[in-house]
């Protein structure tokens, strides 16, 4: 295989490939014939934001970091058509905007991260303002929030059925459409929701492990996942673990507790990170330390 062709074949996925190659008519050199340049250069372009958007979809951080540092214009990069985060919806807009949806603040503080201080980095600064304005909607933690209160309330008063139903059906319902980054916190190797976390960490982990007692297999929490919201819901450790949450069909009302504690902090962090995102963005890409860090984040 050619080194042309090779290095394709990593970055991006089987199907764009034949779209790639489809436009190579030089086989020798493994380059666009002059007539397919600009077509070519554009299915290339394409092919690495649809990348970029898999990765930060799926909450990849340090995968999406990659691609944007070798092309920081994929940051204004808008997609023809919608693309699929980690729980399947499909979402239409740039990397960006659906890291500030996602309320995702360590994939959107690295984005911007990235921008280089020149005219290039101001130009995208700008950009990026714009589309933090377009974006007027965020993840609902509420749904989540709500069905953990009415399991504390009414835990002592349900019988077990009722008790693993609400757990497994409502709660694991809702847990199905978690973007990535609040399974990470569900999945945390070292920590817990108690003692309530700060959720100030420069460094967020992206595992997605979980420990499910039924089969007694450690499972990652990634899309299309069996059995969540019908067989079982996923609770934080009281403990920190290396195999992240734990799955059960009813959970204890400690475990709830915790869990409407570590949410309901972890809701109103990210809130306010989105105000401080704002606030940074406001000013020009040269004075990073005019404005006040993100969630205890140095930006840099």
């Amino acid at each position: 295989m050619a080194a042309t062709e090779d290095r394709i074949s990593k970055d991006i996925k089987p199907k764009l490939q034949l779209t790639l190659f489809g436009l190579i008519r030089d086989e020798a050199s493994c380059q666009p014939g002059p007539e397919k340049t600009e077509e070519y250069n554009q299915a290339w372009i394409a092919a690495q934001a649809l990348q970029l958007f898999e990765h930060v979809g799926h909450g990849r951080q340090n995968e999406a970091e990659v691609i944007i540092r070798k092309n920081i214009e994929l940051l204004k990069y808008r997609p023809f058509s919608s693309f699929q985060d980690i729980t399947g919806v499909s979402f239409s807009g740039t990397a960006f905007q659906y890291a500030l949806w996602a309320m995702d603040t360590h994939m959107y503080t690295m984005m911007i991260d990235c921008l280089p201080q020149t005219e290039q980095g101001e130009e995208i600064r700008k950009d990026l303002l714009k589309q933090a304005e377009e974006q007027k909607e965020h993840f609902d933690f509420q749904p989540l929030i709500k069905a953990l209160k009415i399991y504390v309330f009414c835990f002592n008063g349900w019988n077990w059925e009722q008790r693993k139903a609400h757990w497994s059906k409502v709660i694991g319902g809702v847990q199905q459409n978690l973007p990535a980054h609040v399974r990470h916190e569900y999945c945390h190797p070292t920590r817990s929701f108690y003692p309530v976390p700060s959720f100030t960490d420069k460094i967020l982990t992206r595992s997605l492990n979980f420990y499910n007692l039924q089969n007694e297999l450690l499972m990652k929490w990634d899309a299309g996942i069996s059995g969540l919201g019908s067989d079982f819901a996923i609770g934080g450790r009281r403990l920190p673990s290396e195999s992240g949450g734990l799955a059960s069909p009813g959970g204890d009302r400690a475990t709830a507790v915790n869990d409407l504690a570590g949410i309901t902090a972890l809701c109103a962090v990210r809130t306010t990170d989105l105000v401080l995102l704002k606030q940074r963005l406001q000013l020009p890409i040269q004075q990073p330390d005019k404005v006040q860090d993100v969630a205890g984040l140095t930006f840099s």
